[in-house]
């Protein structure tokens, strides 16, 4: 078909026919151009020149018509898009119609997308294309912005720690996020569709959760709606597992559906039940501790009067026998008070560096006679151990304790072996761990063969008095003294246990990079000597005042005894002669023993001092670590102790 222009000199605008093929039945440019609210134009395909344009194409990119006339297509065209724009027009020399998506410049600069279909045709003798364009900008941009969301929200489902699951106003799943699927132990494709309540939530549950759900479907009024609840969950293999949920509905139109986010709560509890086990023991050791503490200072008196009674000389045999008794009943009681400090962490601890390898050799020749023939002890040092710092005594009551334990769980006899090794416990570890830190340390692993414990035993192992043997046969105070000694210095022990399997216990200690001090020969206990110097004694406590003052005064000394600080003070201060020593308790009401001779160094200068305590959380002893060149005392302490002590003290 052929287009007929309106005259000579005047515009193309005209009649355009084309075969049914192409526009179909004859139509008006005019009419067609006026009517259609879209951006229309007609382009030669050989010169690419615009040859029409309608006014919705001006308004839309900007442009006169004449300047649209004076134009190519590639001059609404990005630079980049010409090669793709003239592979198009090839293509549509061929084609009666065509369709697609381009990005278009408006005389602004701006760059838009559109959808066009374009139609072959003859316009004014000329291979023409007609071509309808649509802005689809704001519409590629909400489809892109919903790609993005939908991105967002699948990134977000798959880096969420806690699960996430969705379920339709039906109770089916829509959404399983990978972190539902290691929690619940299901995979995503085998659970979307599925009811909820039969897939994550145990049966016990599922009557309460249908009733709550129907409800709100009836109601619309919320019983759970973005609380957030402790329950239990199923995982795939049958057992319930603690969760905390919070449940949501997403706000759209139509049917509502809900999105629950869940956190698994078996490490949470474990480490909330590590703990409150840990305050427990604290709780519990602070009681033991002031136990001590006072008894100490019962034990002082009850053994020094016993110990001065029998250097009578004037003593009746029968006499004698009695006090002895009660000088062998306050040594079991100083015993038990001593596993008392230790559990509580109280004690004085003196800590060298040693191989924890050799103290176990030292010491196997003696574990093998108390653990007897019928157990075989086996010993397994792993080479280049590790230094660690700890009182060798107290790592000798360790490992007899827990060799004691191990005999009386193999009461037909079997295996002990004791090992050391080093270890990193690193930040995976000490997350499952609450009270342990990251670093290098020597572990000393106890197991043995025995009967093992179940899991109520095992939680309660180290608390003290708790024991599972007969009446009469234990004070339950073995495993809390190895508990004390471990913390107090710096350590941590765990055990491992399951009936009829045998227990492990693992003792984890610091290591350092010290070199190990050789062990010294013991010295005998020098004889208590004896002096005419003036010393202060200091303490609370009647009964042990007036023990100290009769001991002192036995072996010649002057002695000024003092009730509290407040009156040592008025005594140092109205003394009418030189103090050469102060003995004060520790903790004493109104003013510390450690202030105490503060400030009696400030009205006797170069008056020596020496501690006693059956306590000693203070500032004389860090943690329960003496400071080094204290002078101390423990409670309880023997005549002769004291006497020595004191002459050592005034000769240095």
């Amino acid at each position: 078909m052929r287009l007929e222009p309106d005259g000579p000199g005047s515009s193309r605008r005209g009649q355009a026919s084309a075969g049914s093929s192409a526009l179909g039945n004859t139509v008006s440019f005019e009419a067609l151009f006026a009517a259609n609210p879209l951006p229309m134009w007609v382009y030669d395909l050989e010169t690419l020149a615009f040859l029409e344009v309608n006014d919705a194409a001006v308004l839309k990119y900007g442009y006169s018509r004449d300047e649209f006339l004076r134009m190519r297509i590639a001059d609404i065209r990005p630079p980049d898009d010409v090669p793709a724009l003239l592979a198009n027009v090839a293509e549509q020399r061929t084609a009666l119609q065509q369709s697609g998506h381009w990005r278009h410049r408006l005389k602004s600069g701006e760059l838009i997308d559109v959808e066009i279909v374009s139609h072959t045709l003859r316009f004014a003798e000329r291979a023409a294309a007609l071509v309808v364009a649509q802005d689809v900008t704001a519409r590629l941009r909400a489809e892109r912005d919903l790609a993005n969301s939908e991105a967002r929200k699948a990134g977000m489902l798959e880096a969420a720690m806690d699960a996430i699951v969705a379920a339709d106003h039906q109770g089916l799943i829509t959404e399983f996020n990978p972190a539902a699927e290691r929690a619940f132990g299901l995979r995503a494709r085998d659970v979307l569709g599925r009811p909820l309540d039969e897939t994550i939530i145990p049966p016990g549950l599922r009557d309460r959760h249908r009733w709550a759900f129907a409800r709100y479907l009836d109601t619309g009024q919320p019983t759970i709606l973005g609380r957030r609840l402790e329950l239990s969950g199923l995982h795939a293999d049958g057992h319930e597992f603690p969760i905390e949920f919070t449940v949501y509905r997403v706000p759209m139109d139509g049917p509502p559906v809900f999105s629950a986010f869940i956190r698994d709560l078996t490490e949470a509890k474990a480490l909330q039940e590590q703990l409150f086990q840990a305050q427990k023991m604290e709780s519990v050791g602070r009681l033991a501790g002031g136990i001590a503490h006072d008894f100490n200072n019962l034990l002082t008196a009850i053994s020094g009067y016993a110990q001065l009674a029998l250097d009578e000389p004037r003593l009746s045999a029968d006499a004698r026998e009695a006090i002895a008794q009660i000088t062998t009943a306050a040594e079991r009681a100083t015993e038990l008070t001593s596993q008392l400090l230790a559990f509580s962490r109280r004690q004085v601890l003196r800590p060298v560096s040693l191989h924890l390898g050799l103290k176990v050799d030292e010491i196997a020749p003696m574990l093998r006679r108390l653990l007897g023939e019928d157990v075989d002890l086996i010993t397994h040092t792993a080479p280049a151990l590790g230094n660690v710092l700890v009182d060798p005594s107290q790592l000798t009551q360790v490992i007899l304790n827990l060799a004691v334990n191990a005999r009386d769980a193999m009461p037909r006899g079997g295996t002990l072996t004791i090992e050391t090794d080093n270890v990193e416990l690193d930040a995976e570890y000490a997350a499952g761990h609450a009270e342990v830190t990251p670093g290098p340390y020597v572990v000393l692993s106890v197991t043995d063969s025995g009967t093992g414990m179940d899991e109520t035993t095992r939680a309660r192992l180290f608390e003290p008095f708790f024991t599972t043997k007969e009446q009469g046969k234990g004070t339950g105070l073995g495993l809390a003294t190895v508990y004390g000694i471990v913390k107090q210095s710096g350590g941590h022990i765990w055990a491992y246990s399951e009936p009829n399997h045998g227990t492990v216990f693992k003792i984890y200690l610091p290591r350092v990079e010290t070199p190990a001090v050789e062990p010294r020969e013991r010295r005998a206990a020098a004889p208590a000597g004896r002096g005419t110097e003036t010393i202060m004694v200091v303490e609370d406590d009647a009964a042990v005042r007036q023990f100290v003052q009769i001991v002192l005064e036995r072996h010649g000394y002057r002695v000024i005894a003092a009730s509290g600080a407040s009156d040592a003070l008025d005594r140092i201060a109205g003394a009418d002669g030189p103090i050469h020593l102060l003995i004060t308790d520790i903790v004493m009401p109104g003013m510390s023993g450690v202030e105490l001779a503060k400030r009696a160094a400030e009205l006797v200068p170069g008056i020596k001092v020496m501690f006693a305590s059956g306590y000693t959380e203070n500032t004389i002893v860090h943690h329960g670590v003496l400071d080094p060149g204290v002078p101390f005392l423990q409670k309880p302490f023997a005549p002769g102790q004291l006497a020595e002590r004191v002459r050592v003290e005034l000769d240095s």
